[in-house]
């Protein structure tokens, strides 16, 4: 990614330049940035969801002591999955905007 920051994008196809028809077909560019992403994640360290999994099972066993005198446990279900959604870790990649740029090789510039 920081390789793109040195590159001179522009949004339309530079002069005396044509279009290579069909080497990156969008889907598949959105499939390879995704992988990468997961890729890029799933290297990085996870302390938070660690900590995360463990304040969740400290509050479903605070529940279940809760419930463990308790007769009816209508609510119980409902709770453990309230306080599951908001511990369980996860990670959602979603694309905001996306654009086709041309990049232009250095040895084509005047």
């Amino acid at each position: 990614m920081d390789t793109l920051r040195e590159k001179n994008l522009v949004n339309s196809i530079p002069e005396l330049s044509f279009k290579m028809a069909g080497l990156v077909q969008p889907t598949s560019a959105v499939r390879r940035i995704k992988q990468y992403l997961l890729g890029d994640i799933s290297n990085r360290k996870h302390e938070w969801a660690d900590e995360a999994t463990k304040r969740m099972n400290e509050d479903l066993i605070l529940l279940d002591r809760f419930y463990e005198e308790e007769e009816v446990r209508e609510d119980y279900d409902l709770e453990k999955k309230a306080i599951q959604e908001q511990y369980q870790p996860a990670i959602e990649l979603s694309f905001i905007n996306g654009g086709i740029f041309y990049l232009q090789n250095d040895t084509q510039k005047k």
